[in-house]
């Protein structure tokens, strides 16, 4: 009797209540309605003014999408009027609206608007709090140290505001930001501020400082001192008799006691969890938690079990839900019960579709949620695995044949490439050895070619006949000296010749012989002089041969014979590092005026146009390069006086 008198108040009960329910929502759009009908009434400043109130009703019953049009008219009629009161309140809501929708960059905008419009109007207090949503905005959108400068520079108004709240929350983020920075001690220093405002009396959750100071000192890898933390939080609210701090007290503490290997003393903490949650609220988080410690301790019955009591007790959770599916079917088929495993699996699966259909969220959004990929593979390997015995051989044999073919292929491959890359080395090194056999060839080519400019008929017959003048006038001394230097410079150039690289003392005597003939030749026309740096380290080092004499005689050919005055010529040799300079300068008539008269005898000068040749193929061959400068001298005028070349030459040392 007293069972059907409870059950008829009840049924009254939720009859008065879904009267009562249809009552405020027939309420609710009678008022919509009639600002809507005012529209057409209003303009201006009270046309803003009404769109704002219209966009808060929407907002108060999250219809947030009518919500954000009416304040997005009220924001743009309010800053053609002027009305600026409406249009930093409509900056701010459309702010939130954007901030809670995750779009943090589209946010910002009206916040800053937002902001300086307040500050405007001297509502220094409501300025700060959006100060306080820009910073919230960088913070999520991963700017954390731009979001930290606007938090910080908060600080000091929050307090001359008495905005507590605010105050707590900035340093609560301040506190996350240390934290996600590693600066641990900070982090801990800001939430302790967090727990100083609310034990000083203000309506705030206090408590949860503490929890996260116990997190930090996990991530420390201090347990002692978490657990003084998580100790000194349970103590407090148990005192506050604040069952849902207490419960997530207990939960931290069992993971720090499960992190260190205290399992027991885990479940023994999960099980005080259980106890103070008298609504269920966390008892599907703290079953699946139960049944991850029965299962890491190799207990998996009982992890089956627990994993069951969390999709039983948790209220249409589906994440939690497909979390315990997934651990159940992986569970099974450790165990090796295959069959229920794959039917676990496609509970998993179905229940998987119906999130997608229930909240028509993305592939990629899902995949993340749930890890269909990994899913798939489970089931695959489930279904693989129960028709494993029948297909053993078939499958071995498909593995031998497949491991067959991929490595004939390898083999080919590799074969192939092997000799593509020794194909390609010998053709390479064919065509490198051609080159280097033509510049070899070129080279030995301008040698004889240098050879018989130093040994050409022209040079030879004057010098004869230098020799029969002296001998005709009866001047034994003169012609056995000129014949005697004659005979060695011919010597000194064939036993050059011999070779590519001579020593410079050689190179030098073949030079000195040079010039001693045309001075007895010509008398007084010129003087030469030979400046030599350390000369013991030069001399021994050797160059390429036959190189100088041709820029010699240039010098002394084209430059100082024509000239009114006596001539000078310097060769002047020094070292730097692993190079040998030599500057043949001379005062003579320039090049320009020499080529003038040269032009005019129809003489062309080959020798020093061989030795660039001869210098571009040697520098081809080596990395060393030789350096040719050719400098024409002149006075303030412009006037030609002379010519300098210069030659920088790699040396051989002996």
């Amino acid at each position: 009797m007293k069972h059907k008198i409870a059950k008829s108040l009840y049924l009254i009960f939720l009859l008065f209540s879904a009267q009562l329910l249809l009552y405020f929502r027939a309420s609710s759009k009678t008022n919509v309605d009639s600002l809507l009908g005012l529209t057409s009434e209003k303009q201006g400043k009270e046309l803003a003014s009404l769109y704002f109130e219209i966009g808060k009703f929407y907002n108060n019953n999250n219809i947030s999408d009518s919500a954000f049009e009416y304040f997005f008219l009220a924001h743009v009629l309010a800053e053609e009027t002027g009305d600026t009161i409406t249009r930093c309140e409509s900056a701010n809501q459309l702010g939130l609206i954007y901030f809670y929708r995750k779009k943090f960059e589209k946010a910002i905008p009206y916040f800053i608007i937002s902001e300086k419009l307040f500050k405007v109007k001297k509502n220094y207090k409501r300025s700060t709090r959006a100060r306080i949503g820009i910073g919230n905005c960088y913070y999520g959108a991963g700017k954390p140290d731009t979001a930290l400068q606007i938090y910080q520079s908060c600080i000091k108004d929050l307090y001359k505001q008495n905005d507590t709240l605010n105050l707590s929350g900035c340093f609560n983020n301040i506190a996350r930001i240390y934290e996600s920075r590693k600066e641990y001690e900070k982090a801990i220093e800001y939430h302790k501020k967090v727990l100083e405002i609310g034990r000083s009396g203000y309506d705030l959750p206090y408590l949860h400082p503490l929890i996260s100071i116990g997190l930090i000192y996990c991530k420390k890898n201090e347990p002692a001192k978490a657990l003084t933390a998580y100790r000194e939080a349970l103590s407090e609210s148990i005192s506050l008799h604040d069952s849902i701090t207490i419960i997530s007290i207990y939960i931290e503490l069992a993971s720090l006691y499960e992190t260190n290997g205290s399992y027991n003393t885990a479940l023994a903490m999960l099980d005080s969890a259980l106890y103070f949650d008298k609504a269920n609220k966390k008892t599907p988080v703290i079953c699946q938690q139960k049944g991850n410690i029965y299962r890491k301790t190799g207990n998996n019955e009982k992890a089956i079990t627990y994993y069951k009591n969390s999709i039983r007790t948790s209220h249409d959770n589906d994440y939690l839900v497909l979390e315990n599916l997934k651990d159940i079917a992986e569970v099974l088929n450790e165990l090796g019960n295959f069959r229920e495993a794959l039917e676990y699996f496609k509970k998993y699966h179905n229940t998987y579709d119906s999130v997608i259909m229930k909240e028509n969220i993305s592939r990629q959004k899902l995949d993340e949620l749930a890890a269909v990929k990994e899913f798939n593979a489970l089931v695959s390997k489930s279904e693989k695995t129960l028709t494993l015995v029948e297909k053993e051989n078939q499958l071995k044999q498909a593995q031998i044949n497949r491991e067959k073919f991929f490595r004939n292929v390898s083999i080919a491959g590799a074969s192939l490439i092997l000799i593509i890359g020794i194909l390609l080395f010998l053709i390479l090194r064919y065509r490198f050895l051609r080159k280097k056999s033509e510049i070899e060839n070129k080279l030995n080519m301008y040698m004889q070619k240098s050879l018989s400019q130093q040994m050409n008929p022209h040079f030879i017959f004057n010098t004869l006949n230098s020799i029969q003048y002296y001998i005709n006038n009866n001047d034994k001394e003169a012609s056995a000296k000129y014949l005697g230097i004659f005979s060695r410079l011919m010597r000194r150039t064939l036993d050059n010749s011999q070779n590519e690289f001579v020593k410079i003392k050689d190179e030098l005597e073949a030079v000195n012989l040079y010039i001693e003939l045309e001075k007895l030749r010509f008398g007084d026309k010129f003087e030469y002089i030979f400046n030599i740096e350390n000369e013991d380290s030069i001399y021994d080092a050797e160059i390429p041969a036959l190189i100088l004499q041709p820029f010699i005689e240039n010098a002394i050919w084209h430059g100082l014979l024509t000239l009114e005055k006596k001539g000078k010529l310097i060769l002047h040799i020094t070292q730097n590092n692993s190079k040998i300079k030599f500057s043949i300068e001379d005062n003579g008539i320039g090049r320009q005026k020499a080529q003038k008269l040269q032009e005019n005898k129809n003489h062309i000068s080959l020798g020093t146009k061989m030795i660039k040749s001869r210098i571009e193929l040697y520098n081809e061959k080596r990395k060393d390069k030789i350096l040719l400068n050719i400098i024409d001298k002149t006075d303030k005028e412009g006037n030609a006086e002379g010519t300098k070349i210069e030659i920088l030459i790699p040396c051989i040392s002996v």
